[in-house]
């Protein structure tokens, strides 16, 4: 782009609560790697095409950040931990390369209601430890984990054109709106054994604080069901080579290869080989 237009577009966010990109045809690094006015530009939602011709549907940043790392300091300030900015950037990083869409929800509540919702709020911050703590339990040199939104993989699972309902792993094609499952954390591991690759799934339920016996037992019963219903739609015993299991096979692998490029992209443990 030429420097006027980067002109113009700096005009834009300063005038603008966000900004929203339409189709466009520039990735999530355009916005990133801009080094223009102290870069405080932040990405706080995308839509994901998901398909191998890689794209965006929509992408939205602001310059107002000062609102999103107010929210998030409150909620830290709530548990009596204190926050830097970078801190605090660190965490915005993390909801946008996890499910970008919390964050413009934390926003809309914040809006409408003059504080943050406590529930909404706790659960995504408590999935944000929570694969902090996943991906510090289960490190292994040999295997790298990726943690993905179950929960953005049944909304994307529509970009195959199809409606929510029928995606190709949709809740309703797995079975999700019948019976305890999660829509929590999915981690899948990628391993290397002499240029063999290993793919493992492993769904992981949140529950926040100190929980009866009751809930916990649901939480087993809501990993062991997607856990099913996965391996089900991914690796079906009766017939591993059809049609649909491929399409779900190459989908889910789509969506791992673009939330890997995400993790690189903002910064989220530099050291692994994602």
């Amino acid at each position: 782009m030429s420097k006027s237009s980067k002109s113009e577009l700096d005009n834009i966010y300063d005038s603008s609560n966000w900004v929203v990109f339409v189709d466009p045809k520039v990735d999530l690094s355009f916005f990133t790697k801009d080094e223009s006015k102290d870069n405080d530009l932040i990405i706080i939602h995308y839509s994901d095409q998901y398909t191998t011709t890689s794209g965006y549907d929509e992408i939205t940043v602001t310059r107002k950040s000062k609102q999103y790392e107010t929210i998030i300091k409150e909620l830290l300030q709530e548990k009596g931990v204190s926050a830097n900015r970078d801190n605090i950037n660190g965490i915005i990083n993390l909801f946008n390369a996890i499910n970008g869409r919390w964050m413009l929800h934390l926003m809309s509540v914040k809006k409408l209601s003059g504080a943050a919702d406590n529930n909404f709020s706790r659960e995504k911050m408590s999935i944000l430890s929570a694969i902090k703590l996943c991906l510090a339990y289960y490190e292994n040199k040999h295997i790298t984990w990726i943690p993905i939104s179950l929960e953005e993989m049944l909304r994307v699972s529509r970009g195959a054109g199809l409606s929510q309902d029928e995606g190709i792993l949709s809740a309703k094609n797995l079975g999700f709106d019948h019976g305890p499952a999660s829509d929590d954390i999915l981690l899948v591991g990628i391993e290397n054994v002499q240029d063999t690759i290993n793919v493992y799934l492993h769904p992981v339920e949140v529950k926040i604080g100190n929980n009866l016996s009751g809930v916990i037992s649901k939480a087993k019963v809501q990993v062991l069901n997607t856990h099913d219903k996965l391996l089900q739609a991914l690796w079906p015993k009766e017939n591993r080579d059809s049609l649909e299991s491929k399409l779900s096979r190459n989908f889910i692998m789509q969506l791992v290869i673009v939330c890997c490029e995400k993790m690189k992209l903002y910064k989220i443990y530099p050291n692994e080989t994602w």
